[in-house]
């Protein structure tokens, strides 16, 4: 072969290698940026919790608008309280915590807060959240507002957990026992409290 027809092969070659290498490159690039691995940024998933409750025809029973996880609630407002005797615990609620997203839910975290028609009462009220033999809050309901608390755990994608709300005074709690809290004052037995529980998560 002619030495200028050598040279020429030679470039021929060295540029296929080139493209190949870059094509090779621009593959994995792609599948580590889509992948959610490597130095690419795309999302893998979305973060999502939804909370809910079934809904009941009984007296004080919940009657919606978050009877399921497919809504997408991130709170709930609970069924008012009130007006009750001095002494009391009401039915427990059960309140479903859901991971409707594409990854796993940590730090999830807990709030809770009231509108009322009686601060006597909103002051008085006690509150439980209860689960897994353990209380979670459990105390004056005016004590637990303003600082969220921390859940235990995680949910996996597509898991769930479920906690009871019950409100009582003059007693300990059904669900979360503990110390007795006084009995409503009569300034306060004819009032309603009526409370969201809302969860929030870190990641």
């Amino acid at each position: 072969m002619l030495p200028w027809h050598w040279h020429r092969a030679a470039l021929v070659f060295g540029a296929i290698i080139v493209v190949a290498l870059a094509l090779v490159a621009s593959s994995a690039y792609g599948y580590f940026t889509t992948r959610g691995s490597g130095t690419g940024s795309a999302s893998i998933g979305a973060l999502s919790v939804a909370v809910s409750t079934p809904y009941s025809d009984a007296v004080g029973g919940y009657q919606g608008p978050c009877t399921s996880a497919s809504i997408g609630c991130t709170s709930i407002t609970l069924p008012t309280v009130g007006p009750v005797g001095s002494t009391f615990d009401s039915t427990p609620i059960p309140v479903t915590i859901t991971n409707t997203g594409g990854v796993p839910v940590t730090g999830m975290q807990v709030a809770v807060s009231d509108t009322n028609t009686n601060t006597t009462m909103e002051q008085e009220l006690g509150l439980c959240l209860y689960n897994s033999g353990a209380a979670q809050l459990n105390g004056l309901l005016t004590s637990l507002e303003g600082t969220p608390a921390t859940l235990p755990g995680s949910l996996a994608v597509g898991g769930s957990d479920t906690y009871f709300v019950d409100f009582y005074a003059g007693q300990a709690s059904s669900k979360c026992g503990g110390a007795a809290i006084p009995s409503l004052t009569p300034g306060a037995e004819d009032g309603s409290v009526t409370t969201t529980i809302t969860v929030t998560y870190d990641s």
